[in-house]
């Protein structure tokens, strides 16, 4: 988690209007993320299933530099991203091939936006910058680029995919644009004001299988207008929330959107406020959301708005709708307590220290991952092996890691199933 400096035309002046709740339903349970009850520590494994060590596969010509590098994990592989390539490994870290370099050309890419991955065929999509290129599709098994059947599909509004390999989205019939990276999907904002208060026009769901769309159209408890919105997935499912400030979260059951609940926040930010508290859903599963508390500060330029960003805290919303504070995560794999304040106070006053890993994991579909440079698990490892918090089979797990790398080596991924 970092902070983000973005400059937003003034177009996107509407995303910092107030939200407006009413008429919310009874038996919507109603979550207060400014009070929450108390504390908890956490461990991976209250998070994830199936977690696995995995270093990756290092040589002169697949070596990952930290900037601007990103992963995506799907059942039988891991994709690398980088600014200049996009590198296909195994689920066990070994290099399979090069899947798209940066350019112009064929099969090249400028910019990929809103990787997504179908889990149930193994087919990758993306959209690219260049306004001209189709959303792209890849076969994972053979490398193969293949033709997306719905080339008027817009590759800016593709948002999230399902089990069953339905693309979620929002339509380009009205002008839409990107405006945020939270973790966990990509907030997007309207230039319209139309949109009624019972509706949510602009979210989509899209079959490549019988090129079908379904589009969504729910009664719920707040306004539907211009501020960003977000989907995630949830373990199997899809959940939508109403985003970004304070609003609704909802479950998708077929084609209706269940309100599951309403989030309350005490600071919303406006245009007045210059200023005000977010919300995004880093990772959520059965047992509930860690949620990312974000302070943000708004400075109005010219031409321009500026949005600096900063997690404040994070935040355990469980299945009951109780809400916790975060205080501590423990990587068990590696032996590894991270103090959540401490973390956030490390990164955002610049004190230094050994953390180099975020204390929630990056999410793609249904798996999360942990980052840690080489160097880093380097030091891990040794502290953990020193110590006797770690079980026999997991000294061995490092013991093996340990043998793979050295401070030059491609980075380490904890990989874990969400719960």
């Amino acid at each position: 988690m970092k902070t983000h400096n973005r400059l937003f035309t003034f177009s996107l002046i509407l995303l910092l209007l107030p939200l407006s709740c009413n008429n919310i339903p009874s038996e919507i349970a109603v979550v207060d993320m400014d009070n929450p009850s108390g504390s908890i520590d956490l461990k991976i494994s209250d998070l994830l299933d199936n977690i696995t060590i995995v270093p990756l596969e290092t040589n002169d010509n697949i070596l990952l530099s930290t900037a601007g590098m990103s992963f995506i994990v799907s059942n039988l592989y891991i994709l690398a991203r980088t600014g200049d390539k996009l590198l296909q490994f195994d689920r066990k870290g070994k290099f399979i091939r090069t899947l798209a370099i940066r350019g112009n050309g064929p099969n090249e890419f400028t910019n990929i936006m809103n990787p997504l991955v179908d889990e149930k065929r193994e087919l990758l999509y993306y959209g690219d910058s260049r306004r001209d290129v189709p959303l792209v599709c890849i076969d994972l098994h053979t490398g193969n680029f293949m033709e997306f059947p719905n080339p008027n599909l817009s590759p800016f509004s593709i948002r999230e995919i399902d089990a069953q390999g339905n693309i979620y989205g929002y339509s380009s019939t009205t002008a839409t644009r990107v405006v945020g990276t939270p973790s966990g999907g990509i907030a997007v904002g309207s230039s319209s004001r139309e949109k009624s208060s019972d509706s949510l026009e602009l979210l989509y769901r899209y079959n490549p299988a019988d090129n079908s769309t379904t589009s969504f159209i729910p009664q719920h408890s707040v306004t539907a207008d211009d501020r960003g919105r977000v989907t995630f997935r949830q373990g199997e499912h899809i959940s939508f929330l109403f985003f970004s400030y304070s609003d609704t979260l909802f479950t998708v059951t077929g084609d209706v959107l269940n309100p599951k609940y309403v989030v309350k926040l005490k600071n919303q930010m406006t245009e007045m406020q210059k200023g005000g508290i977010a919300l995004l859903v880093p990772i959520a599963g059965s047992w509930g959301s860690m949620i990312s508390k974000i302070d943000s500060k708004v400075i109005i330029g010219d031409n321009s708005i500026s949005v600096i960003r900063k997690i404040v805290g994070y935040l355990h919303l469980d299945k009951n709708g109780t809400v916790k504070t975060a205080k501590s995560i423990t990587i068990e794999q590696i032996a590894k307590t991270i103090d959540i304040d401490d973390y956030l106070i490390e990164r955002y006053e610049g004190r230094g220290g050994e953390i180099q890993i975020d204390p929630i994991p990056t999410v793609s579909g249904v798996w999360a991952h942990y980052k840690v440079e080489a160097y880093n698990m380097i030091t891990f490892i040794n502290e953990a092996l020193k110590g006797n918090k770690i079980s026999a089979s997991q000294r061995k797990t490092l013991e093996e890691v340990a043998a793979q790398i050295d401070n030059d080596s491609n980075p380490v991924l904890i990989i874990g199933k969400i719960k």
